[in-house]
Order: structure tokens, then sequence, then C-alpha cells
């Protein structure tokens, strides 16, 4: 009986990490599209750029920020399919100081879900994770109801003026989907 309870949790430990699979939505990788936007709804719009480049041999989103005229944000989006049944998005960053970040998910409605992400560890690698099955901060457009409606069409990551108080460059790689 024993041995059976042992095989049980046996298996169930080694089952267990696919509940947690990971999916890498090779975003960064070349030949990727992405656009830039330099938050112009909000005037004069910051300066930067967004490029995709190798980074210790990795592939890396490089969105460039300098808010040194005005602005709010800076941004980079791209389009993509994400179908129902994730829970979670993560992605690494990391950039010379701390900064407001946040990611823009847009949905099938049209409606973007914005959620902010405090980047602490200047200097390191951070890895920042986005809760799909909460509601965002703010929400705006399509049904505008905070309900994320999948599957989620676009990505966009921003650099807030608050808290970026020198030009710089965001480096971005790893964005992946938790079962």
């Amino acid at each position: 009986m024993h041995r059976f309870l042992a095989s049980l949790l046996t298996a169930g430990l080694i089952l267990a990490p696919t509940a947690f699979a990971e999916t890498d939505l090779e975003l960064f990788t070349p030949g990727k599209k992405w656009s830039f936007s330099n938050g112009a709804e909000f005037p004069p719009g910051g300066q930067g750029g967004f490029a995709l480049e190798e980074v210790d041999g990795q592939p890396v989103g490089v969105l460039a920020f300098d808010f040194t005229d005005g602005g709010t944000y800076v941004a980079a989006s791209t389009k993509t399919n994400i179908p129902e049944g994730y829970g979670e998005i993560r992605f690494d960053v990391k950039s010379p100081s701390p900064m407001a970040l946040g990611i823009r998910l847009v949905d099938s409605t049209g409606q973007m879900h914005q959620t902010e992400l405090p980047y602490t560890d200047a200097g390191d690698w951070q890895t920042l994770r986005v809760d799909l099955l909460r509601k965002a901060g703010t929400r705006f457009g399509g049904a505008n109801d905070g309900v994320l409606h999948f599957p989620i069409t676009g990505v966009s990551i921003l650099v807030n003026r608050r808290g970026a108080s020198e030009p710089g460059d965001l480096l971005l790689k790893n964005l992946i989907l938790l079962h």
C-alpha cells in the first residue's frame, strides 16, 4: 500500500511541472515586426526608438527612451495571438536605473488592459509577471468592461516618464506565457 501511494506521489511530482508549462512567444527574434510610439497624445511626446538586437548570444528588444524635452511615456508594440487558457505572462527587463514600466495587452474587442510594473533591480535582469486572471489597473477602448476577451491580439511594453529621469535603454527578453 505504501509503495502504491509513493508511486502516485512520485507520478504527481513528475506531472506537476506540466501544469505550469511555458510557451515562449519569441517576440524578440530577428524579423518580428514591432512599432515604436513616443506617446504623442501627451505633447510633445518622448523621444527614443525600438530595435531587435543580440546581447550575450540572446535575442533582445531594446527600447530607448528620453524625456529630456517632455513626454509621458514611450512604447514598443507588436501583434500576437494569445488564446484563452494562459494565466500569466513573464518577461525579463534590464536598465541602468529603476523606473515605472507598463505592459499593455490588446484583447479581441480592441480593449487595452494596462498594468504598471516596477523595475527595481537597476543594472540587473529582473523578471516581471502579469497575472492574466486579475483585472488590469487601467483599461480603455474596445468593450471597456475590464474583462480580458481572448485572444490577446497585441502586446506593448511602456517606459513611463515617472522614474526615468535620465535617457537610457530598456532591454527586454524571454517573453513567455504560463498555463
